[in-house]
């Protein structure tokens, strides 16, 4: 579970655990990922899920509410 500010590079870095493009990101600060997501990815055989969260406070945009976050997780 990748958790962070909005506008942090959880994507990104979600993009090169797995290594492919899946994750939407975006070169702005204001975040682009507004629900948790899993991406599947294999290691040495073994089956991971990566899950890329929402971003914790940041502009008005991009900002997702702590509670609004930690529920999605739930």
């Amino acid at each position: 579970m990748i958790i962070g500010s909005t506008g942090e590079g959880k994507s990104s870095l979600v993009n090169m655990i797995i290594r492919k493009d899946a994750a939407k990101v975006d070169d702005g600060v204001d975040g682009c990922t507004f629900e948790c997501e899993a991406y599947k990815t294999e290691h040495n055989s073994k089956s991971y899920s990566i899950i890329d969260t929402l971003g914790l406070d940041g502009s008005e945009q991009g900002a997702t509410p702590h509670w609004k976050a930690v529920k999605q997780l739930v």
